[in-house]
C-alpha cells in the first residue's frame, strides 16, 4: 500500500528520480507519457517498482492503444516498448493482442528476460474495479497467451489515494 506522501511526491515530479533509480524499468518514453499527465500512472509506476523489487522482473508500462484511425495503434509512438513485447510474445500474438483489445489494454507487461516468463497486470487504486472491457481483455489475453493473464489479473496494487 502506498502513502499519501508518496502521491504528493509524485505530483511534484519524483518520477524523474524513480526513472534514474530504476533504469531497467523506465525510460524517456515513460517520462514523456507522464509529462502532461501528472495525475495519472502513479500506481502503475509504483506497481512496476514493487514487482521489480519483489519478483526481480522488468516492466513495460503499457500504452496499447492510441487515437489513430480505427482506434488501434499498439505502441506506434513507443517502438522500444513494442520491440520488447514482440520479442517475448511473438509478432503474430502481438498483432492479435492489439487487434482484439476492447479496452485500453493492461497497465503493465511484466517479464523476466532471463527465463522468458511474462504476464500482464491491471493496477487499481483502492475502490476501483475492473470494467467490462478490462474483464473481457483479461479473458482474451488468457486464451491468446495461456498463463499470462491469470497472475497478472490478480496482481492488483493498492493505493490509499482516492
Amino acid at each position: 500500500m502506498c502513502t499519501k506522501g508518496q502521491y504528493r511526491r509524485w505530483r511534484r515530479g519524483v518520477a524523474r528520480h524513480w526513472a534514474r533509480e530504476h533504469k531497467r524499468l523506465f525510460d524517456r518514453d515513460d517520462l514523456a507519457l507522464i509529462k502532461n499527465q501528472t495525475a495519472y500512472h502513479f500506481v502503475e509506476w509504483l506497481a512496476a517498482i514493487h514487482f521489480a523489487k519483489t519478483r526481480r522482473v522488468r516492466a513495460v508500462v503499457a500504452v496499447w492503444k492510441e487515437k489513430v484511425v480505427g482506434g488501434r495503434g499498439g505502441f506506434k509512438k513507443y517502438p522500444r516498448k513494442a520491440k520488447t513485447v514482440r520479442k517475448l510474445i511473438g509478432e503474430w500474438r502481438y498483432n492479435e493482442l492489439v487487434r482484439r483489445l476492447r479496452g485500453a489494454g493492461p497497465d503493465l507487461f511484466l517479464y523476466n528476460p532471463r527465463i522468458g516468463q511474462y504476464w500482464f497486470a491491471e493496477v487499481k487504486k483502492v475502490g476501483d474495479r475492473l470494467n467490462a472491457n478490462q474483464l473481457g481483455d483479461i479473458r482474451m489475453i488468457e486464451k491468446l497467451l495461456p498463463g499470462s493473464a491469470g497472475e497478472g489479473a490478480s496482481a492488483v496494487a493498492r493505493s490509499s489515494r482516492s
